[in-house]
């Protein structure tokens, strides 16, 4: 049976790092602690102008898993995440915010679950949502092509493919990525687990476009004429996996 087979493939961590602060080592600590342990993480500087890059450079010297590069300019979080994914050497990709967190089982779980992925189909777990002042949640539904993390992508898709983030686009360019990712597979399937903590944080970049009406009606626009364009293959499908 399927799930009796052993899979270890490297998964590349891509985690674009601008001024977490103290909450960078949160999120790199509940990496390092995974049960699956054939990954590598690459932390890409954004020229913070906190102490994130002593930080980074601490983490890279006691692991070597851990491969840190620094952006020459500010490129925002698009272009970053782009720079990791040429970059990247392992079979898979997975994104993290930097200050978020994720539990031990976070990776096991994805490659526990990954020949339901083959041919590069899309995998996708739950999250748990922490609003301050709103109550707690997990994501579900629509709510799981809007972000790119909690999801394992096949790098060879999205080489093949040219799928990259939209630079520029202050909303929604995690949208427009998992629908260009959809387009070039058959379907997607949400392991329904929990394992990815995201919390907005004051000083977070999704915090700013969380509260930017203007750029939301742009990229919303964007939208629709995306899918009125059928550049979005309809009969993908979506299970869940119990």
């Amino acid at each position: 049976k399927w799930h009796m087979e052993i899979i270890s493939p490297l998964i590349s961590i891509i985690i674009p790092v601008y001024n977490p602060g103290k909450l960078l080592e949160k999120c790199l600590d509940s990496i390092l602690h995974q049960t699956y342990e054939n990954y590598e993480i690459l932390l890409i500087d954004d020229c913070s102008t906190d102490d994130s890059f002593a930080i980074c450079r601490e983490y890279a010297l006691k692991d070597d898993r851990i491969r840190l590069i620094s952006n020459e300019h500010n490129l925002g979080c698009s272009r970053t995440r782009n720079r990791g994914i040429e970059m990247a050497k392992g079979e898979y990709i997975t994104f993290v915010d930097n200050d978020d967190i994720v539990d031990d089982n976070y990776l096991k779980c994805f490659v526990d679950n990954i020949l339901q992925a083959s041919n590069g189909n899309l995998l996708t777990q739950q999250a748990h949502i922490h609003i301050p002042g709103v109550e707690d949640r997990v994501s579900s539904g629509l709510h799981i092509l809007g972000a790119v993390w909690t999801k394992l992508y096949s790098r060879e898709i999205l080489q093949k493919n040219d799928i990259r983030f939209i630079p520029d686009l202050r909303f929604s360019e995690d949208t427009f990525f998992n629908l260009d990712y959809l387009n070039s597979v058959d379907a997607f399937y949400e392991i329904k687990e929990v394992h990815y903590h995201w919390t907005l944080n004051d000083s977070s970049t999704s915090n700013s476009r969380y509260l930017d009406y203007e750029a939301f009606q742009i990229s919303l626009g964007l939208l629709f004429k995306y899918i009125e364009n059928k550049r979005y293959r309809n009969q993908t499908v979506f299970e869940y996996i119990e």
